[in-house]
């Protein structure tokens, strides 16, 4: 019974106290989503390293998309928004989501993957 008294004074005591600032993320936290993009703002050309390799993905205000390897197409594509997360689907694989932060001034943002297991360094290049 003391034991249960404690604990509820505790949490009494808990309730009383202000609210303490959130903590700081860790490195190790999962990305925060980028803010509800549109498709005029998602579209664009990307560069990024996919499997060691430099690859160009050239994202249409159309819903479709290509990806680019040493000038071949090596992937293409619909693409959409869906809960905040940007999806695409080559119609081969089964459609993969991707969560993305927001772009620093220079355009690099990450880009990690639903299941969390790829993450890719990506930089838009300026228009």
């Amino acid at each position: 019974m003391n034991k249960l008294t404690l604990i509820l004074a505790t949490c009494v005591l808990a309730a009383c106290k202000q609210t303490a600032p959130a903590p700081a993320p860790t490195e190790s936290a999962a990305p925060t989503p980028a803010a509800t993009a549109t498709t005029a703002d998602m579209s664009g050309t990307y560069d990024f390293d996919y499997q060691g390799k430099p690859r160009v993905s050239v994202i249409k205000p159309d819903g479709t998309y290509e990806d680019t390897e040493d000038g071949k197409v090596v992937e293409s594509g619909t693409w959409a928004m869906k809960d905040g997360k940007v999806c695409f689907d080559d119609k081969k694989d089964p459609e993969l989501c991707w969560i993305t932060t927001e772009p620093d001034a220079d355009g690099k943002f990450t880009a990690t993957s639903v299941d969390g297991k790829t993450v890719l360094q990506i930089t838009r290049r300026k228009a």
